[in-house]
Formats: C-alpha cells, structure tokens, sequence
C-alpha cells in the first residue's frame, strides 16, 4: 500500500459546506496511482488540483499546505441520522393524528456520516 498526497487549489471548495479547500491537502492510501485518483473522486469529489508521490513533491512544507482528512461525524457517530427527536410524535399531514416521527438526517455531517476537518501536524518530520 502506497501513499499519495492531493492538493487542493484557489477556487476548490467543499460542497457540503462552501468552505474553501485552498492550500490544503489530502492522504490516500492505495495500491496504485489510478486507485488512488479513484478513492479521491469517491471522497472529496473531482474538485482538486493534483496528484503527488510525496509531500515533498506536492511542497507541503515549502508552502505550509493543511491536511484535511474525513472522519466520522461526532454528532451522529457516523450514521448520517439524527434520532434525537425520533420519539416526537408529529400530526399525520392527513388525517392529523399523531404519528411517530423517524431519524432526521443529521444537520452536521448532512447524511453522509463523515464530516471534514483540517489536522495539525501535516508534515511527516512533524509526525516522527
């Protein structure tokens, strides 16, 4: 298994949040390089700028890039739903009765069960 490092560009955002992706970077872990452009696709989207061998090649330290990694949503422990009003019961649209309300897609995460987040420490001399 091998590790690639993305950059993200001006302009890149995440879609989720509008929140600008500019000078930062993400890890993936993968077989090949092909793999690896793939689980980026999957992850962050096609909205990246390039593809690295090392984070010396991508200038993670001459530029000061962010990590950003994805990681289960804090909120809704990575289920996409929120189930704290679950048990509310609501009035049925029709009749008026009141019926069982089911799990909210949870507003942090918006369903997905990951939410994004920048790490500290980014370079591996700063890991070691």
């Amino acid at each position: 298994m091998r590790e690639f490092i993305f950059t993200f560009g001006f302009g890149q955002t995440n879609p989720d949040t509008g929140r600008s992706r500019a000078s930062r970077f993400a890890r993936i872990q993968a077989e090949e390089a092909i793999d690896a452009r793939l689980l980026m696709i999957e992850q962050y989207g096609r909205a990246w700028a390039f593809q690295y061998d090392t984070e010396a090649e991508a200038g993670v330290a001459e530029f000061g890039l962010i990590e950003l990694a994805r990681v289960p949503c804090p909120t809704c422990d990575g289920t996409g739903t929120d189930s704290s009003r679950a048990n509310d019961a609501v009035p049925d649209f029709l009749t008026g009765e009141p019926v069982q309300r089911g799990p909210e897609q949870c507003g942090s995460c918006g369903g997905g069960g990951v939410i994004e987040v920048e790490l500290e420490a980014t370079t591996q001399s700063k890991r070691d």
